[in-house]
């Protein structure tokens, strides 16, 4: 009986140290979980806004676009708020300031941009920040600030090919507000070859177009022309290029 009883009181012991183990695994797990789930509808939050907003015929955002960019930045914000050693922070501050950006306030999405440079430069985002920075920078017509930005994205070794392809559109804009449009015509076509986001690739002929006809080489102006009406997607986009060809 007392081996038998000895036998009992060690499977006790031994049930109650699983129970216990398994206890404090989920009291760790518990804010991996939330600080995931935060992000988690920080991020369902903006791709509802990025379709609304891909999906829109005009330039202007709907209300509903613009709500659900609030709410993106708001959650975001609390991942970085709450949990600031998740390994969801560099995630949360880049989606913050592109809702920043898509909401028209350049000035809080050039500061979250500048952040993540600033606290996370091995960040697998920073090139990414460095092209939304310079694009938030021509937005409000800091046009030396971008070019210097754009440079230093172009200096690192290694650049996602989506990220250099967009740059090149950026440097066009930039030359194109300089009016240094050769300039501007060399980057716009390099965007035009290698973007592959359709509106982006319109935006890019036209652009192209545009620099061609102030450049009175009014072949590649048409063709420009006819190869952004192909791409576009939007009335506006497609009504300029129309009215350009002519």
């Amino acid at each position: 009986m007392v081996k038998s009883r000895s036998a009992v009181l060690n499977w006790q012991r031994k049930i109650l140290a699983l129970a216990l183990g398994a206890a404090l695994g989920l009291v760790l797990l518990i804010p991996g979980c939330a600080y995931y789930n935060t992000f988690y509808n920080a991020k369902q939050f903006y791709k509802k806004a990025e379709e609304q907003r891909l999906k829109r015929r005009t330039d202007r955002p709907t209300q509903a676009e613009l709500e659900n960019y609030k709410k993106a930045v708001e959650k975001a914000g609390k991942v970085i708020q709450m949990y600031p050693k998740s390994r969801y922070v560099d995630d949360a501050v880049m989606l913050m300031g592109k809702a920043y950006y898509y909401q028209n306030q350049l000035g809080s999405a050039q500061r979250k941009f500048e952040e993540l440079l600033a606290y996370f430069p091995d960040s697998e985002f920073a090139p990414e920040a460095q092209l939304w920075l310079a694009r938030c920078l021509i937005a409000q017509n800091a046009f030396d600030q971008a070019e210097k930005v754009l440079k230093q994205l172009h200096a690192r070794k290694k650049i996602p090919g989506k990220v250099r392809d967009e740059s090149y559109l950026l440097l066009g804009d930039l030359y194109f507000n300089r009016q240094d449009y050769e300039s501007a015509l060399r980057e716009y076509q390099k965007a035009a070859k290698r973007i592959g986001d359709k509106r982006l690739k319109a935006q890019s002929y036209l652009s192209l177009g545009e620099c061609a006809a102030l450049l009175d080489k009014h072949d590649l102006a048409a063709d420009a022309y006819r190869r952004a009406v192909k791409y576009t997607d939007t009335p506006e986009l497609r009504y300029k290029a129309v009215f350009n060809y002519g």
